[in-house]
This record gives C-alpha cells, structure tokens and sequence, in this order.
C-alpha cells in the first residue's frame, strides 16, 4: 500500500512539471499582442455617408511590420482591394458590398513587427453608410399662380430642394437650392409671366451626393388678375359758355361716365358710356355761363370701378359775363441801357383776364414820351410781346415784335393760370428795347388790348 501511493504522488508531480515545461516552451515561441507590439490608425477621406464603389483607407503602423496582406483587414459588407505601400504605410480600398453600414478594422495580431516579431495591436474601426441609391421622388404638386409657382413633391429619404425651369426644356433659371435635406419638399418660383407655358425639372440629392431628377414637365401660369382701371390725365375744357368737355386716360379698357356740380357734392351725371376704351372724352352740356364747377370721372373694367378725385374747371365766359381787364402789372426791369437790346432794355408782366370765347389779345403801345425832354422812343422794332398761355408767342424766342403803334398780331391763347376762376387768365410779357444815343430820361407810355372772337 504504501509503494502505492508513493508511485501515485511521484506520477502526479511528473505530470505537473511537464506541463509546466510546455508552457514555458510556447511562451518562448511566439509574443502575442498583449505583450505590446505595433500600433497602428486607420483614416480615410471619404465623407462617413457615401455614394462610392471604392473606399480609400490608409493604415499608418508605428513601425515597420511584414505579413499584411487584403486578408489582414477585417470588413463588413465590403471586399478589400487594391493594398498597396510597405513598411509602415499602406493603402488599401474597401468596396461595399451593399448599401449600408461598413465597418473596417485590422485585428490584432494580423502582422508582425519585423524588428521583434511581436504582432500589432488592434486598430481603431472606421465606420461607413454606403448609400448608392437616388432618392424617389413622389407626389410631385404644382399651384400655378400668375406670377410665381410653388412646385411640391416628397422623397423616400432626406434630401435637397430645388427645381429648374425656364420657357423652354434648356431651363434658363432654377430656385434657390436648399441644402438641409428633408423627405417634404417645396420650391417658389417668382417673376413668371402671366398665362405662360413654363418647363421644369425636379432635383433632389440625398446626404451621399446621389441625384435624382425628374423628366421635364410644364406647367401654365394664370391669366393677370383683373384689376379696377389706373385714371390718369383728367383734365376739363370750355367749349362754350354752356358746354365742356372732360377727358381722362385709363390703363386698360373701361367705360366712361361723369359726375359734376357747382359743389363737391356734384349733383349731375353723364350718361354711361359703354364703349371700352383707355382713351375717354366725354361732353358735358346745360352749364352756366362764367361758373365754377367740381367734377369726377368714373370707368368701369373688367377687374372692377375706379373714381378719380374732385376737381374742378370755370365754364365759357362772355365780356358780359367776364370783360377784358388788367388786374395788375408787375414791374421785372425799371431801368434800361440805351444800346438797343431787349435784354438790357425794360420789361413789364401784365395779368389779364379775357372772356373765354374771345381766345384772340392783341396789344398796341403808343411811343414811350419823357417829360425832361422831347426825346421819343418809338414803338416800331422797340416793343415785343409773348405769353406762355399762348400758343404762337409763349417766349421770347417767338414774340410778336410791334410795328407800329396799332393793333399788332394777335396772341392765340389756349392756355389758363387757373381754371378756378372764370375768363382765360393770362400773363403777358412786355419787353422794351432802348434805342443807341436815346437821351436820359423817365419814359412812359400807353397800351390798349383787345380780344376777339376771331383771328381778324
């Protein structure tokens, strides 16, 4: 029995130190990562979401190291290609197998350090979403107005808004690009023409660059909003003394009507005209003689009525309703330079009012005399007229120059200062020229007008 067990104890002990002597032997043989061997980082350039067939990556070891081979790298849902480089940098492409997540890394222990055979650490993992899909557009939406167009669709996936569009398939414009990506889409196009047939194509890009477009389509804007007339250019005559006639301009065909009174609170009305024009002339009859009268004109259009604001005109006067006077005399030049210029010679504004059916003012001067001397200045060449309210003399440049001391061309007024007032009132300009060697002295003269129904 105790040959026995010394036999067993002796076999146990045997046993233990051979296993011991092969762990030893197994240590010796081979130095795994844990003991501390190359490190090595992995990077890439391409974006983290991305559309390409080939990913590059570049591994960087912190010493030199043999044995890497594509089958060093581990990738998922992707195959290795293309390594290339030694020593310590290296290249390689990951290609994606399908969309989806790709991870790459290069474990432990892939390679061995050249200088102590101790095998890498494990790398940090590069994580990628391939995505080589175009997005889908769907549920495309148009709501054409007549001057702009909004354009809505959706995609299956977030992605960018915009549209391109123009009169023609070649597209001239597109709509501002919004880049923050989304699955609902809408894009305003401005500046469109009314009742045009317009081209345009959806383009929509996802996170990894993939563009979807959608074939050309049209879309027609609508016809202009139908707007009230614009009045412009109103204005009222004196034909007669009972009679005038207002005319206005609109800015798209309308009718013609008119209101008018002796007060803002108008009281009468022409009948409607409802002819459509943008060119309005309408008559008015049964007016007082030398009275002021308020008046508004009204068109109708399509798009609805427009009323202009009170204004006002005198009606036609007579000289017994409104006789020729002077109402004053504005001295410009009281002094004058003898050398025979107009310009450097007197001139006087006379006001006048002349009965509105008397459109004809003549003027006649008698010599300018002196009372220091029998010294003249005759009238002849000396004295010319003009007014702004004229329509043959309304500046000096066409005055009418006297030739005597009778009645001269007439001024044929077809103007008014201020249609207020009853009668044409009118200013006229009176220049003197003072002859060479004329002796020096206060002059003076007279002056007649006259007016007439008539040219004569």
């Amino acid at each position: 029995m105790r040959i026995g067990t010394i036999n067993a104890r002796t076999f146990a002990a045997l046993t233990l130190a051979f296993f011991a002597a092969a762990a030893a032997i197994g240590y010796s043989s081979f130095v795994s990562a844990a003991a501390g061997g190359p490190t090595v980082v992995l990077s890439s350039t391409s974006a983290t979401t991305t559309n390409a067939a080939a990913i590059a990556v570049t591994a960087s070891f912190s010493e030199p190291v043999s044995g890497f081979a594509t089958t060093s790298v581990s990738a998922t849902n992707a195959t290795v290609t293309n390594l290339a480089g030694t020593s310590t940098s290296f290249t390689f492409d990951v290609n994606p197998t399908a969309d989806g997540a790709v991870t790459v890394q290069i474990p432990a222990d892939a390679v061995m350090s050249v200088a102590t055979s101790t095998g890498n650490q494990a790398s940090n993992i590069l994580s990628f979403t391939s995505d080589m899909a175009a997005p889908i557009i769907s549920s495309v939406g148009v709501v054409a107005n007549a001057t702009s167009t909004t354009i809505t669709w959706n995609t299956n996936e977030p992605a960018t808004d915009q549209v391109a569009y123009g009169t023609t398939a070649s597209y001239t414009a597109s709509s501002t690009l919004v880049s923050t990506t989304s699955t609902s889409h809408s894009a305003t196009l401005i500046g469109l023409s009314a009742s045009t047939t317009y081209h345009y194509q959806i383009q929509s890009a996802d996170a990894a660059g993939n563009m979807a477009t959608t074939s050309d389509s049209t879309f027609t804007t609508a016809a202009p909003a139908a707007v009230a007339p614009v009045i412009t250019n109103v204005s009222a005559t004196a034909t007669g003394t009972t009679t005038a006639t207002v005319t206005w301009n609109t800015d798209v065909a309308a009718t013609s009507r008119v209101y008018y009174g002796t007060s803002a609170a108008l009281g009468s009305v022409t009948a409607l005209s409802t002819s459509a024009t943008t060119s309005h002339s309408v008559g008015l009859t049964g007016l007082t003689e030398a009275t002021l009268y308020h008046y508004k004109v009204e068109s109708i259009g399509a798009g609805g009525t427009a009323t202009s604001s009170d204004n006002v005109f005198t009606s036609g006067s007579t000289a017994s309703s409104t006789p020729l006077a002077v109402t004053s005399v504005d001295t410009v030049s009281s002094t004058a330079t003898a050398d025979g210029t107009f310009a450097n010679g007197w001139t006087w504004v006379l006001h006048f009012v002349v009965p509105s059916n008397e459109p004809f003012l003549r003027l006649k001067f008698a010599d300018f005399t002196t009372t220091s001397s029998s010294s003249t200045i005759p009238i002849a060449n000396n004295v010319r007229y003009f007014s702004p309210q004229s329509s043959n003399a309304a500046s000096s440049a066409s005055a009418i120059v006297e030739t005597n001391n009778n009645y001269g061309t007439a001024l044929i007024l077809t103007g008014d200062t201020s249609t207020s007032t009853a009668g044409l009132q009118i200013d006229v300009t009176v220049q003197a020229a003072v002859p060479v060697r004329t002796t020096p002295g206060v002059y003076s003269t007279i002056f007649g007008a006259l007016s007439t129904t008539t040219a004569q």
